[in-house]
């Protein structure tokens, strides 16, 4: 990392760099930045890349790999980012623009993008105070989104065990979760939507944790452990949100509303869900990672 540097210091030190790695190498050499997780910007790739052209001018060099980095966004409830047509549009307008030579390989690395619908989490409610859950899982374990960043995931309600398990509709209220650790930075605001009459012995999926769920995981208190299974869904079939759907459901995506007057909001319903079979949580003391395979298309 560069330190805070005046302009004319800052284009020097990367004009320096520049030159240096072009030495060190009798191989590829290229230049590479990040955009920031979860971008909702397309332009912010064209931007990106017409500084880094600017920058391989001052230094003089030639690059033979342009990588755009991560930053490609899913569907999260209330995020959901313009179509990802319009990122590759702006990615080859800023490349066009690059000047670099006809040969210089275009990459990046879309890690969000693909795998956020891949993973859910299965977790125990261990503890209810009115619209306070206190879970198996955390800050600490898959959900460090839902605490640092407090993106309110989607969630699903089952109850019962073994083959008795089933999903649980109903009016809609909004929760907050916290973990099972003694740290207050355990908590997950939210707010998560979930059938009025949860329980303790409920079990709650949260979905979309495929990227930055169990890869965030830690040994914090000893917690952090969770058992991986592997489910189908139908061919077909996507976890994505659509643009209309509504909290309640992992299948969801921009909350829908309709006023009940001056501060008021009537909450959303559920939507039907696309898979899946949980009788394997039934009785497990830890986190529960479900894995859907279900293939991609570039």
């Amino acid at each position: 990392m560069l330190p805070n540097l005046p302009p004319p210091d800052l284009h020097q030190a990367i004009r320096a760099l520049l030159l240096a790695a072009r030495a060190a190498t009798q191989g590829k050499m290229g230049v590479s930045f990040h955009v920031g997780s979860q971008c909702m910007r397309p332009t912010a790739y064209q931007a990106a890349m017409a500084q880094a052209s600017r920058a391989i001018v001052r230094a003089g060099v030639m690059v033979d790999i342009v990588d755009v980095g991560g930053g490609f966004p899913s569907v999260y409830p209330g995020m959901v980012p313009p179509d990802m047509s319009d990122y590759v549009d702006s990615i080859q307008r800023g490349f066009a623009d690059m000047m670099v030579h006809e040969e210089t390989e275009l990459w990046c690395e879309p890690g969000r993008a693909l795998v956020a619908e891949a993973q859910s989490i299965l977790t125990k409610v261990e503890l209810r105070k009115n619209d306070a859950l206190y879970l198996n899982d955390g800050s600490y374990g898959n959900l460090f989104d839902a605490a640092h960043v407090k993106w309110p995931f989607p969630v699903k309600l089952y109850r019962g065990e073994g083959e008795g398990a089933h999903e649980v509709e109903g009016p809609l209220k909004p929760f907050r979760f916290y973990g099972p650790t003694c740290d207050s930075m355990d908590h997950m605001p939210g707010p998560f939507w979930l059938p009025e009459d949860i329980r303790e012995g409920d079990y709650i999926e949260i979905g979309m944790l495929g990227a930055y769920g169990v890869a965030m995981t830690t040994r914090f208190n000893g917690y952090g452990d969770a058992e991986t299974v592997v489910v189908g869904v139908r061919a077909g079939r996507s976890h994505h949100p659509p643009a209309t759907g509504k909290p309640g459901g992992r299948t969801q995506g921009r909350p829908s509303v309709a006023s009940q007057g001056p501060g008021r909001q009537e909450p959303p319903q559920a939507v039907k869900p696309t898979h899946c079979s949980v009788t394997s949580a039934a009785g497990r003391s830890v986190p529960v990672a479900l894995y859907q395979w279900t293939g991609v298309t570039l």
